[in-house]
């Protein structure tokens, strides 16, 4: 190994000498993957070839190699960046550079999002609103610039789905969730079957507090792909914030009118959705003040007594129901 690195130090000195920088980066990156002890000698000659030729793309890409493998990510992303600006036939290039980081370290947020700017200068719209939301979920304090990129999208293709709903989902990191809903209905509009437009209406429905719009919404994303686990996730959620929003309103309503002993019923049914069965059995409890709601009560008790095991308590509750 020794000898190997000796004799391509030998050679990129020569090249140097003999003004072909081409051949000399292409030994200095050799050495660089060789031997790792000798990577800061070749980013020191690096650097000094793109002192004496400026831009160069070869140095460029060879420095930006090097300084990666001495973890020094920022500058070598800059690097990529400058030469797919000034040199716009590297461009490939430099994306590989991006993605051969982002395959080590997948939360370089600089990376992607010079990524995403590469595929937009490629008109490539589908993989930068990829890594734009990408980009978002590692650093949220990027939803400003996803915004804008959006928006920049859409005036070119105000058609694009995907863009509407990449900016939908800024638009909720920013909090902003009447725009959110807008964008969702938004896509709706054009196909109501988008199970992505469906979950992202749902989800702003909830940070609105109008959880019975929500629960309706994922009801429809969940008919549309009844086995997407997200989707259940978020259906339940907003099942049980629906349900404890109107165990609220219904205990306000009764501390207004104590004697409509029916919405004790209603309360029960609502805390058997939350599971919550010492409370649902004491409002089914209360219901049977109402005559008229007696069987139903019973009923419910029987049930709710029969799953804990209790059968005596069930058979009598379900017997009462009966008479």
């Amino acid at each position: 190994l020794e000898w190997n690195v000796f004799v391509r130090e030998i050679l990129a000195e020569i090249y140097t000498l003999s003004l072909k920088p081409e051949l000399a980066i292409a030994k200095l990156l050799e050495i660089s993957r060789l031997d790792l002890e000798k990577n800061d000698e070749v980013i020191a000659k690096l650097r000094t070839t793109l002192k004496s030729y400026p831009g160069h793309p070869q140095a460029t890409l060879a420095l930006a190699e090097a300084l990666r493998r001495q973890r020094n990510l920022s500058e070598a992303i800059e690097l990529y960046h400058d030469l797919a600006k000034n040199k716009p036939d590297f461009t490939d290039q430099a994306m590989l550079g991006y993605r051969e980081i982002l395959e080590s370290f997948p939360d370089q947020a600089l990376a992607r999002t010079y990524l995403a700017e590469a595929f937009l200068a490629k008109k490539q719209i589908g993989e930068a609103l990829i890594e734009l939301e990408r980009m978002m979920r590692l650093d949220p304090d990027t939803a400003e610039l996803v915004v804008k990129k959006c928006r920049e999208i859409i005036r070119g293709e105000p058609g694009l789905l995907e863009a509407h709903l990449v900016l939908g989902r800024a638009y909720l990191v920013l909090g902003d969730f009447q725009r959110a809903t807008m964008e969702a209905e938004n896509v709706l509009s054009v196909n109501k079957k988008l199970t992505a437009a469906n979950l992202l209406l749902g989800e702003a429905y909830l940070k609105l507090n109008q959880n019975s719009k929500a629960v309706e919404t994922l009801k429809n994303a969940l008919f549309q792909e009844p086995f997407d686990l997200e989707i259940h996730k978020q259906y339940r959620e907003a099942q049980e914030r629906a349900a404890k929003q109107e165990i609220e309103k219904l205990k306000t309503k009764l501390a207004e009118d104590p004697w409509k002993v029916s919405w004790h019923f209603d309360l029960a049914r609502l805390y058997l959705r939350l599971d919550q069965r010492p409370e649902a059995v004491r409002e089914l409890q209360l219901t049977l003040k109402d005559q008229t709601r007696i069987p139903f009560a019973c009923n419910l008790l029987g049930a709710i007594y029969r799953g804990e095991g209790r059968y005596d308590l069930a058979a009598a509750q379900f017997s009462r129901g009966l008479e």
